[in-house]
């Protein structure tokens, strides 16, 4: 009886840890799980992805009880959040520079509440959101999200992974990766509303009889439009440049989890 409950104790607490990883994984990043999916969702798929990953994961004999049970559990989450990092950068990105474009066009007074944020946001956010999230899949990124969550118990074993400078630099290059893809982005479209405010500041001018506001504002949502649609192939472009580092991305991050 001893035997069995001992057996019982080592395969729960790598249940738990390996449900932990996952759920730093599926909490956090917006195509798998995110603040968009009901709670019973994510848990379902959670707990399916735990049931499918925990034989193949590796656990340490663990000696010091509950309390040392708890920090493992919070270690095996940030190994999550730092997976989950990765793809929720590539969709800050879109909503960023939708963002600027939104408020460029003036749907800065008009922003609804985004839940994959949970924060408001402007519709054109939104919208590129959606786009990107359909170029995402139809890319194969989920696979690869999911197939870096899976080899994670292979290349850091539970209770050995570690911080270290490779991950700091992997953080500051992805954050600095997020600005410059959103101006990359929105720049064309805010460069179009730039030229259409200067020559609506040069009509004012020629001629101050006509009320330029009651045209500014539809020529800017008109402008604005026929910029983002002209600019989704620069979307997609990117959404599948970002998609194709991923996997590389991703083999860094192990990589520097792991002490030498």
């Amino acid at each position: 009886m001893a035997a069995t409950i001992a057996i019982d104790a080592a395969v729960a607490e790598r249940f738990a840890l390996v449900l932990a990883r996952v759920a730093g994984v599926v909490g956090l990043a917006p195509v798998l799980g995110g603040g968009n999916v009901p709670r019973v969702v994510k848990a379902g798929l959670a707990l399916s992805m735990t049931l499918l990953l925990a034989p193949r994961a590796v656990l340490p004999t663990l000696s010091g009880g509950l309390p040392e049970l708890a920090v493992a559990i919070g270690g095996e989450v940030l190994v999550g959040a730092l997976v989950a990092f990765v793809i929720v950068a590539l969709f800050a990105a879109v909503q960023l520079a939708g963002q600027e474009i939104g408020i460029q066009m003036g749907f800065a007074a008009v922003s609804q509440f985004d839940p994959t944020s949970q924060s408001s946001s402007v519709v054109v956010a939104q919208f590129q959101f959606i786009v990107a999230t359909l170029l995402f899949f139809a890319l194969d990124g989920h696979h690869r999200a999911i197939e870096a969550l899976a080899v994670s118990f292979s290349r850091v074993p539970l209770l050995e992974a570690q911080l270290s400078g490779g991950v700091m630099t992997l953080i500051v290059t992805v954050t600095a990766g997020v600005l410059v893809a959103a101006i990359s982005v929105a720049a064309p479209v805010i460069a179009a509303m730039l030229l259409t405010n200067l020559g609506l500041g040069i009509l004012a001018r020629t001629l101050p009889q006509m009320n330029v506001f009651m045209v500014a504002f539809p020529l800017q949502i008109t402008v604005g439009l026929l910029g983002v649609g002209l600019t989704l192939p620069l979307l997609t472009w990117w959404m599948g440049h970002g998609v194709g580092e991923l996997r590389d991305q991703f083999g860094y991050l192990l990589r520097h989890l792991v002490a030498f």
